[in-house]
């Protein structure tokens, strides 16, 4: 693919999951453990769907473990050379939540309500 894309990953309890976006596609997609976050594993998964990592415009991330977002959003960036974005932090909602203690509601959750409204 000659075009640039965007990288977009949730990284949850034990895992990450990513999708890489071209245009209006979901052309990619995949799963790593945490424990196993190699920068040389998501070029080779990238190049494998036909992907140049170096051609990455964006990605963006969403966590449920905070404490855990600054080491995923450097792994996506390594392998990438592309600016990570968190959600929370450097990306924000439009959604008002209308919940009695907003903070409670995790990013993914708010993420995947984003989904959902833009479709």
């Amino acid at each position: 693919m000659s075009e640039c894309w965007r990288l977009y990953a949730d990284a949850g309890n034990s895992a990450v999951k990513w999708a890489a976006r071209g245009g209006d596609r979901w052309i990619a997609q995949g799963r790593r453990d945490l424990d196993a976050l190699d920068t040389d594993v998501l070029r080779s998964e990238l190049v494998a769907a036909g992907l140049n990592p170096d051609e990455c415009a964006h990605a963006a991330l969403v966590s449920s473990r905070p404490s855990l977002a600054d080491r995923v959003m450097h792994w996506l960036a390594d392998a990438t050379g592309a600016g990570v974005r968190l959600l929370g932090r450097d990306l924000t909602s439009g959604i008002v939540v209308d919940y009695h203690d907003p903070t409670e509601i995790g990013q993914d959750r708010l993420a995947a309500a984003e989904g959902a409204l833009a479709l």
